[in-house]
């Protein structure tokens, strides 16, 4: 798993919530926009490229400036949003764990 790209766990975290843990579409989602957003930071705030981005270069700083680039690019985002992407987050990277 550490090799792996972040586009393709973000593919294969989507399937399992899918297949495995039988989400809903509207989760399914609802957890892919939020990872969309955290591939736009991540782009934006890191300046990487996305297309070379391992998980492995996730680590809980990069999380934790996730949630004041929410801030940053919606002011009026409110604290409930704000955890909802964070979950989102914390449920990808828990995923990856245990790949």
């Amino acid at each position: 798993m550490n090799k792996m790209l972040f586009k393709e766990a973000h593919l294969n975290f989507l399937n399992y919530l899918e297949v495995i843990k039988n989400k809903s579409p509207r989760t399914v989602e609802q957890y892919d926009r939020h990872l969309r957003k955290f591939n736009e930071f991540i782009i934006e705030s890191l300046e990487k490229n996305i297309d070379k981005f391992k998980v492995k270069d996730i680590v809980l700083e990069i999380a934790e400036k996730f949630r004041s680039y929410l801030y940053e690019k919606n002011k009026s985002i409110s604290i409930k949003t704000a955890n909802a992407y964070m979950i989102t987050i914390r449920s990808f990277l828990k995923f990856l764990e245990k790949k």
